[in-house]
């Protein structure tokens, strides 16, 4: 199957909005957001997202951000398309074009430690740890979050 990005738009609102809310397990917040302020938060993007579609529907979508002068990358792609390698392959199609979107030469990412398969993800397609901190939900409980960083001189993908 092939896979296509394009800018998310504010018709992507609905979809955005149902498959942040089921990857709540694996997010830095705990916080729901309905519809509405998912709208808003789409409309105020400071750094285009990108869908994740192919031939059949919208599958994903990778969220960007740029904090303290450095690009951060996520991704969140539907259930049926998880453990099949799928996020992978989407890693290493997509990054190359990503950072040559933004003009960037390395990207970097945070990941809850209990999030294994995420964290495989990245080590394969050739992030790198670069130390962690402790991140506090809104009730209070503490988890270690670690930090990765991918640099394209590492790689022979342009």
């Amino acid at each position: 199957m092939s896979y296509a990005i394009r800018e998310i738009n504010i018709e992507d609102a609905e979809f955005v909005n149902a498959l942040r809310n089921s990857c709540i397990e694996y997010l830095h917040t705990r916080k729901i957001y309905t519809l509405e302020e998912t709208e808003k938060w789409l409309e105020n993007l400071k750094y285009p997202w990108f869908i994740i579609y192919n031939d059949k529907e919208r599958c994903g979508y990778f969220r960007i951000d740029k904090i303290h002068d450095k690009l951060y990358i996520g991704m969140d792609i539907l259930l049926l398309y998880r453990n099949q390698g799928i996020g992978t392959e989407l890693y290493r199609q997509f990054l190359p074009e990503i950072l040559k979107y933004f003009e960037v030469d390395e990207i970097y990412l945070e990941v809850l430690e209990m999030n294994y398969r995420a964290i495989k993800v990245y080590e394969k397609v050739g992030f790198k740890y670069d130390g962690y901190s402790w991140h506090s939900f809104e009730d209070g409980t503490k988890i270690k979050s670690l930090h990765f960083k991918f640099k394209l001189e590492w790689f022979n993908i342009r």
